[in-house]
């Protein structure tokens, strides 16, 4: 079902077009989007290493550089817990 999956990620098809075409129940079709989904969000998490610039450590920033290019401003304040989704959701595209 994970290439069945895939296939529908990549189309533009609605669901219940998508599932009918390939004569499968739009609930069976849901319940594995939804069980991939769930699966991918308890992946691992693989570590990236880190290369610190030197600055005066005052401006309370820290800029998170992505190998794609994409530059993630973090400022003073921000939880943890908000990094940690907005990462993933980067890396997920």
């Amino acid at each position: 079902m994970t290439a069945l999956v895939q296939q529908w990620n990549a189309s533009e098809e609605l669901q219940r077009a998508f599932a009918a075409r390939h004569r499968i129940s739009e609930a069976k079709l849901r319940y594995w989007i939804w069980q991939l989904r769930r699966q991918e969000a308890a992946a691992p998490v693989h570590f990236t290493p880190v290369h610190m610039v030197a600055g005066d450590g005052s401006t309370g920033v820290l800029e998170i550089a992505l190998p794609s290019g994409v530059r993630v401003v973090v400022r003073e304040g921000a939880t943890a817990e908000l990094v940690t989704h907005v990462l993933m959701a980067l890396t997920a595209c």
